[in-house]
């Protein structure tokens, strides 16, 4: 039995919905850092559990800026405030929950 078929067998359907979810929407995520930030990476490239800032990405404000009008304009997702956009932008995985929060009905 493959790692697939066993985790097939331990989710539930739901986690399974969930899971798919998180992948489609990380995809997007990675497609908005790469587009917005011109990254010269392919998608898979970019770790989940990637820092934005400091050691990871080593993003600048500018590109926070770039980060944040993407969010908006692509993916239709306001952060309100600045404690709300250090939040989603500490990682990669942060912005794919804030995007998945959206989707869902509840705070951006």
């Amino acid at each position: 039995m493959n790692p697939t078929e066993l985790g097939d067998q331990i989710l539930s359907p739901e986690q399974r919905a969930y899971a798919s979810l998180y992948e489609k929407v990380l995809g997007e995520v990675r497609d908005l850092l790469i587009a917005a930030l011109n990254l010269n990476r392919t998608p898979d490239e970019i770790d989940p559990d990637t820092a934005l800032f400091g050691t990871g990405l080593a993003l600048d404000s500018l590109d926070a800026v770039e980060i944040v009008i993407g969010l908006e304009t692509q993916m239709g997702v306001k952060l309100e405030g600045q404690a709300q956009q250090r939040q989603a932008m500490r990682s990669v995985n942060a912005m794919v929950e804030v995007v998945m929060a959206h989707r869902a009905g509840g705070r951006s």
